[in-house]
């Protein structure tokens, strides 16, 4: 197949090398962590080969290339007359509210309304809708794990910058789970987070750098538990960190037991079955050695596959009440994102959209082809990817890579290369 057929229309001239390049960036071999000065600087470099402002071809469009250690991506805008910066839309809306709020201060300052006056009730009583400025939005009960946040967060572990997590310690994943009586414990889930900060708080004051990545799952009883992907030290004190961490955790478990039925927890042996299991560690070295493979390892269990897994992801009963929900099911501490955009014309866009397209295609049939083998299957039934990664008509998305700095520089070289 040509190369000028992977990018429809528009003819490319571009050397072999490069392209070979950017192929061969599909399955990389080098394992690490880019930082953000990595990404800036590939950022500049990719900026001057193809970075260009939007030309009059695409009048009202503005596309970008982004960059992270984990990701490469692109994102396309469309600019309109009335256009508002969310920052300045969300500025005038708490100029407004602070308007209002200080009317009625006035209004009751001088004894005009009487005391407990507010302005919306009045309007409802009335039969008139209350005003939007003072509606709380209305928010949506969590019951399930969303696919659109299972997405976002393997974006975003990719987007981190590990380069800083440095530390004494091995990175290892550290797992939080709640004993039998798990309702009368965690009766909702900010107790439960709320007990895993308490964790959080003795293992800072124990000395250990606290960074790292959170997931919230849920067991066939419907106790939750939390993966946490940490740096782990080898002791506290003279005491291994394994068994210091299951005696921190088995005692905040403990008291967060209502007097009333503390002695009955203690009688059923509920403490020490939690204090030999209450805590999991698990180390991999390979496993967390780059960004991909880094969220991949950490979320699984993230899509909906055939490994009956998917009840972690579904919220009990117990905690689908009004204000018991999960909140969120994943999230980090103490690390920041690696991201920076390129602005690149509307050619260049079309031509990297279709490029990362192809990779991500090309990662998908190698996951089924390995998965197939472990399975025993034939190569002959492997069937070809339909997903095209994320990347949609008109739109933009992202591709997770090993190495998104290298696979940005072999784009870059590619997008050179193009007949415009």
């Amino acid at each position: 197949m040509p190369v000028g057929a992977l990018v429809g229309s528009a003819r490319v001239a571009v050397d072999e090398a490069a392209w070979a390049d950017l192929v061969g960036a599909i399955e990389p071999e080098g394992l690490g962590f880019a930082s953000i000065d990595d990404v800036e600087s590939m950022a500049g470099r990719v900026r001057a080969l193809v970075g260009t402002h939007t030309g009059g071809s695409t009048p009202g469009q503005t596309a970008y290339l982004r960059l992270s250690p984990g990701t490469v991506g692109l994102r396309a805008r469309t600019l309109r007359t009335m256009d508002v910066a969310p920052d300045a839309a969300a500025a005038a809306e708490r100029g407004y509210r602070e308007h209002i709020a200080a009317m009625v201060r006035q209004l009751h300052r001088e004894h005009l309304v009487p005391d407990g006056w507010d302005p919306a009730v009045e309007l409802t009583m009335a039969g008139a809708p209350a005003p939007a400025w003072s509606q709380e939005p209305e928010r949506r009960r969590v019951r399930e794990w969303s696919r659109r946040s299972r997405s976002r967060m393997a974006e975003r572990i990719a987007e981190l910058d590990y380069s800083g997590w440095a530390g004494d310690g091995t990175l290892g994943m550290v797992t939080l789970s709640i004993p039998g009586p798990w309702e009368v414990i965690a009766p909702d889930g900010r107790t439960f987070k709320g007990l895993v900060d308490k964790f959080r708080k003795r293992c800072v004051r124990a000395g250990m750098v606290w960074r790292g990545l959170w997931k919230l799952e849920f067991q066939g009883r419907g106790a939750p538990h939390m993966h946490m992907l940490l740096r782990v030290p080898t002791m506290v004190g003279s005491e291994k960190w394994e068994w210091w961490a299951a005696r921190a955790w088995a005692d905040i478990v403990r008291d967060a037991v209502p007097a009333s039925e503390r002695a009955m927890y203690d009688s059923e042996g509920h403490y020490f079955k939690h204090l030999g299991h209450g805590v999991d560690v698990s180390f991999s070295g390979v496993k967390f050695s780059d960004p991909r493979r880094t969220a991949i390892y950490f979320s699984k269990h993230g899509s909906k596959t055939l490994d009956d897994k998917e009840y972690q992801h579904i919220v009990p009963a117990a905690w689908r009440g009004e204000g018991k929900g999960p909140g969120r099911f994943w999230g980090y501490w103490g690390l920041d994102r690696a991201t920076v955009e390129v602005e690149v014309d509307w050619t260049a866009f079309v031509a990297a959209r279709r490029v990362l397209r192809h990779v991500a295609r090309a990662r998908q049939a190698a996951v089924a082809l390995s998965r197939l083998r472990a399975d025993g299957g034939d190569v002959r039934d492997l069937r070809r990817p339909r997903r095209r990664g994320g990347f949609g008509a008109s739109g933009g998305g992202w591709v997770l890579v090993h190495d998104g700095v290298q696979l940005a520089w072999d784009l870059a070289r590619y997008l050179d290369g193009l007949d415009r």
